[in-house]
C-alpha cells in the first residue's frame, strides 16, 4: 500500500527531473516556438498529476478503520480476536462520523478499552495522553 508521503516524493522526483529536462533542453536550443509548447505540456502534466494527487489523497472508510487498527496493533501488541474486534469498532466508527466528534470518538476509544487486557489499557492510555499533548504544542504553536 502506498503511503500519500510516497506518492509526494515521487510527485516531487517527477516534477523536478521534468524540470531538469525542459531546462537542458533549453539551454540546447534556442527555438522559441518548441520551447512554449514544452512548457504548455509541462503545465498541463503538473495540473494532471496535482488532480491524481487530490484524488488519492481521499482514503475509504475501510483504509482508515485498517491504518487505526494496525497502529494499535503495533503499540498495544493485540492478539488476532482482538485485531477483529478493534477493527469492527472503528469500521463503525468511521462510517457513521464523517466529521471527528469528540464524543463518538470517546466511545470508540472506552468500546476498544474494554477488550483490552489491563497491561495493553495502560498502553492504550499513554499513547492517547502523548496524542492530547501533541495537539496542545500543535494548538500553542499556531495560536502564536
Amino acid at each position: 500500500m502506498i503511503q500519500k508521503r510516497e506518492v509526494k516524493r515521487l510527485l516531487f522526483f517527477c516534477y523536478f527531473f521534468t524540470i531538469l529536462v525542459l531546462l537542458s533542453y533549453y539551454l540546447a536550443n534556442t527555438n522559441q516556438q518548441v520551447m512554449k509548447k514544452y512548457i504548455t505540456l509541462f503545465t498541463f502534466v503538473c495540473v494532471l498529476f496535482l488532480g491524481m494527487q487530490a484524488a488519492t489523497a481521499q482514503e475509504s472508510p475501510e483504509a482508515k478503520a485498517k491504518t487505526k487498527t494496525l497502529e494499535l496493533s503495533k503499540a498495544v501488541e493485540l492478539s488476532d480476536a482482538q485485531v477483529q474486534q478493534v477493527y469492527a469498532i472503528y469500521l463503525a466508527y468511521e462510517k457513521n462520523n464523517r466529521v471527528e466528534n469528540a464524543a463518538a470518538l470517546d466511545k470508540a476509544r472506552k468500546d476498544i478499552s474494554a477488550l483490552l487486557h489491563p497491561e495493553q489499557q495502560q498502553q492504550f492510555k499513554a499513547r492517547f495522553v502523548k496524542e492530547k499533548e501533541r495537539k496542545k504544542k500543535l494548538a500553542k504553536g499556531r495560536a502564536q
